[in-house]
């Protein structure tokens, strides 16, 4: 598998952290995150299945499946524990790790993310997003991205937005279909939150529409243990919120 994973590993040695990006994404959203904290701290970023540089693996890209592509990466680099965070579709993956792989997890973080499963509602949006795709990719796409954004950086990041869509375009229906089958099937993980033995880590946008404060405050009650950052933007927060999403990182 490892073979057709592609990723970056930083020159610095301490304390591994793994960042995963979120659908549609590709490993390009942590380039400033690579640079700001690679020098000290082991950084890897990977292209998840269908995603970036990474081929077709499945018709299904569940988060198990996603889960053993970050441990085929650490295997491949011998590292063996992480800590493992990710955006939005990489936080599910995130948590999919810590659950498989509890002895080579040190900590897992939520950037924009959360640990239920799929609601009926949501599966029913995610059916509605498939026929969409089907039809029209590049709507689909051009229409979901700016709605990530907070409504005052919509215009403020527009060369960013448009890379975003770019990254994007460049995955196949098939690829995309995929990635939104895992998402919709996922399993719940809020026992993930109760049982973590260290803190969990949460990065929740006051204007996130596709996860709400209430949803995320009431997970966030569930542990024992959490930091918590909290930014005054969208659901993209690696953008909109970059130097504090940064520095909190730096841990």
């Amino acid at each position: 598998m490892i073979q057709k994973i592609n990723y970056r590993r930083s020159s610095g040695t301490e304390k591994p952290l793994v960042l995963l990006h979120g659908f549609m994404e590709s490993q390009a959203i942590w380039d400033p995150f690579f640079d700001a904290l690679g020098e000290e701290r082991c950084v890897i970023t990977l292209d998840l299945p269908g995603h970036g540089q990474t081929q077709q693996f499945a018709e299904i890209y569940t988060m198990s499946l996603m889960a053993e592509c970050v441990k085929s990466v650490l295997d491949a680099e011998n590292i063996e524990k992480a800590t493992i965070i990710g955006h939005s579709m990489g936080g599910y993956v995130a948590l999919e790790f810590a659950y498989l792989f509890p002895e080579r997890t040190v900590q897992f973080g939520l950037f924009h993310s959360q640990a239920a499963a799929e609601t009926e509602q949501g599966r029913a949006n995610r059916n509605r997003a498939v026929e969409a795709l089907k039809q029209n990719k590049k709507g689909f796409i051009s229409q979901l991205i700016p709605d990530l954004f907070a409504p005052e950086n919509i215009e403020k990041y527009q060369t960013e937005i448009q890379k975003l869509i770019e990254i994007a375009q460049t995955m196949s229906v098939e690829n995309i279909i995929a990635a939104t089958l895992g998402m919709r099937d996922r399993n719940c993980r809020l026992d993930m939150l109760r049982n973590a033995k260290k803190a969990v880590i949460f990065i929740q946008g006051k204007q996130d529409k596709r996860f709400p404060d209430e949803m995320i405050f009431s997970q966030i009650q569930l542990c024992n243990q959490a930091e918590v950052l909290y930014l005054n933007c969208g659901h993209m927060g690696f953008l909109e919120c970059e130097k504090e999403a940064t520095e909190f990182l730096k841990l």
